[in-house]
């Protein structure tokens, strides 16, 4: 994982080498900026700031002889065969480096599995290409302002170069291509004309689709149609066409199909069983054989995108990877020179600190990954549950401010509470693992102030109330600084979690019917309606939340995973019919996510088998503690300093 940046601009400024401590906390272990001609009065200044997950440590950007440069914020997970051994990053460079077409470059970038950002400098060819992932798993912003000679991708915001920042639609790959005739003046045009009318430097979209599914982008060459209406307004200022080549996903097609008058009769029957809702007992009364075995599929399917998103990672925790990192003492500035700094990763003996945390409400998504997780993760290696809750206050002290209530009772939240649970659960399953259940206390001052110091920026170019709430909500969580939790009360333990990857139920509700707006789609519209619905939510959520998530979380050093948008877990998903994933006609906590609670069963877990959903904003209480009237969707106040 990386914090990647590069800035196009018609002169030689040192300001553009410096690296913001912003994008350095998201690669904590090398950082460098190289500066390279592109074309006439065109200079590039790359930088990368690098998490080392995967491989031999590798410094970024990547160079080589032939003067193509790779910045890459991603993880091959599969469709690219990368050896143990090997880094991601330099098999990818090489791959790319081979492309002597478009369209070979496109190829290589379909086949990836895995979350990824890259910006490319294709020097042959004088080809700027750069994009994300179909989801949208990791950030890319662009900076342009308008009469500005700059222009700044970036993973995200960064100060010296304004306000002017959007997320790059997760609609497909980019190219820019820079000519030799590029002029001084026209280094500002990017989306523009010059003075005799002609554009001076072709921005180009290349679309993702799947078979039958287009992931916000439809079958059509038309730009306008490719993307969705809000995406194209935001990339409008720096794209020129949509071209006619498309990049066809590895992704199964989308079962779109409703049940038939007979099975739809049979599914609303079950409603009529007078089965107690809280039991778990409901679930096996409800499910078929068929049920079972697509359960048993689901596991091992689910199971094995966790397990690669945990056995990809050094044998070291956080603070034992720092003891062995060697700098050429030589270096001094941010320059090429800092190739030379690596990380000492010879030996292959495993510490016995935290590598994986999850984050962890207790609820049916992220319970289900950290149970399928302890059948990964080395027996004597303890697992961090992150659990994160906002104080509570009282009227009186909402009115005073004095008066505050115990530690015990300020931080009881829901999440709190269903977290604890949860925990017991796990203990039962695997009593022998060492579960660091770490509490995570926020005040009202301490929110306000990181808020004001980092998140706001980090939340950037996204300002809606639901976006402060969220993106708060899980800063402090993947932080990993609380109180281990403990059945022996005493002088509380602080703890600071070592672990590099974070482990995330992101991409459950929206495949899976998790949402209250999928239930009111479904009883206005039907089985049809919540296919589209379910469809539409598939299709948006790189636009909705993930740039969002990945810029709040690697602030902290850490990477995150998605093993619910794993390419085999949506796919397998994708197939079955909507029945089969949720029936909308029994009660909450029961009938959505259906496939997921027995599932969950047959993992040995139980009460959390039939929680109902909770959004973090609401589990956690910071949606409760500043302004109790505001609706998700408005502007929020907090984060006025970065609107325009």
């Amino acid at each position: 994982m990386c914090g990647i940046s590069l800035v196009l601009c018609s002169c030689n400024d040192d300001r553009h080498k410096t690296i913001e401590e912003r994008l350095a906390r998201r690669g904590p272990d090398m950082q460098i900026c190289v500066e390279q001609r592109l074309a006439d009065a065109v200079t590039g200044y790359f930088t990368g700031c690098v998490l080392h997950l995967q491989g031999s440590p590798t410094p970024q950007p990547v160079l080589d002889k032939d003067g193509n440069v790779l910045l890459w914020n991603g993880e091959i997970f599969g469709g690219i065969e990368v050896d143990a051994r090997e880094n991601d990053t330099d098999v990818l460079h090489s791959r790319l480096g081979g492309c002597e077409t478009d369209n070979e470059l496109l190829d290589v970038m379909r086949q990836i599995q895995g979350p990824w950002a890259f910006i490319y400098w294709q020097e042959k060819q004088n080809n700027l290409w750069f994009g994300r992932d179909i989801f949208g798993r990791r950030s890319l912003l662009l900076n342009h302002s308008q009469g500005s000679s700059e222009i700044c991708l970036s993973s995200i915001k960064l100060d010296q170069y304004g306000e002017d920042w959007q997320e790059i639609p997760a609609a497909g790959i980019y190219k820019i291509s820079i000519t030799p005739e590029t002029l001084i003046s026209n280094i500002s045009l990017f989306a523009g004309v010059n003075d005799s009318g002609v554009n001076s430097v072709r921005t180009v979209l290349y679309p993702y689709v799947s078979p039958s599914v287009s992931f916000g982008h439809a079958a059509s060459h038309n730009v306008d149609s490719s993307i969705e209406m809000k995406d194209v307004s935001k990339a409008s200022n720096f794209l020129n066409e949509s071209s006619e080549v498309f990049i066809h996903t590895s992704l199964r097609e989308f079962n779109d199909t409703v049940p038939d008058a007979d099975q739809s009769e049979a599914l609303k029957l079950l409603a009529n069983e007078n089965l107690p809702i809280d039991s778990t007992q409901s679930i096996l009364d409800l499910s078929t054989a068929e049920d079972h075995k697509l359960a048993e599929e689901f596991i091992n399917i689910f199971g094995n995108a966790i397990k690669t998103r945990i056995e990809r990672q050094p044998v070291l925790c956080s603070n034992c990877i720092k003891k062995q990192m060697v700098v050429n003492p030589a270096s001094g500035d941010n320059s090429s020179d800092n190739m030379t700094v690596r990380l000492n990763m010879s030996h292959e003996e495993k510490c016995r600190h935290s590598r994986v945390a999850i984050l962890f409400s207790g609820g049916i998504d992220s319970i289900m990954i950290t149970a399928l997780a302890d059948r990964y993760v080395d027996k004597n290696e303890p697992i961090d549950l992150l659990n994160v809750a906002f104080e509570r206050q009282s009227k009186q002290q909402k009115q005073k401010h004095g008066e505050r209530t115990p530690e015990s009772d300020q931080f009881i939240v829901p999440d709190r509470i269903t977290g604890l649970s949860g925990l017991q659960e796990l203990q039962k399953i695997n009593p022998n693992r060492s579960w660091n259940f770490v509490k995570v206390n926020v005040t009202k001052a301490e929110l306000q102030e990181r808020r004001e110091r980092q998140i706001r920026d980090l939340v950037h170019p996204l300002c809606s109330v639901l976006d402060d709430s969220i993106g708060c909500a899980i800063w402090f969580a993947a932080k990993g600084h609380g109180i281990l939790h403990s059945d022996n009360p005493g002088e509380p333990i602080e703890y600071v979690s070592p672990a590099r990857v974070i482990l995330v139920g992101m991409g459950a509700d929206e495949q899976l019917a998790g949402y209250s707006r999928h239930r009111g789609k479904f009883n206005t519209g039907g089985w049809s309606g919540l296919v589209q619905e379910i469809k539409m939510e598939v299709q948006r959520i790189s636009a909705r939340n993930l740039g969002r998530d990945d810029r709040i979380i690697t602030d902290h050093g850490r990477e995150s995973r998605f093993p619910f948008l794993d390419e085999n877990v949506v796919s397998f998903l994708n197939k079955l019919p909507v029945w089969k994933k949720a029936n909308l006609h029994l009660p909450r906590g029961l009938g959505e996510k259906f496939l997921l609670r027995l599932s969950a069963l047959k993992v040995g877990l139980s009460d959390s088998a039939i929680l109902a959903k909770r959004a973090i904003q609401f589990g956690s209480r910071i949606a409760k503690l500043e302004n109790n009237k505001e609706k998700a969707s408005d502007t929020c106040s907090r984060l006025a300093n970065n609107l325009k």
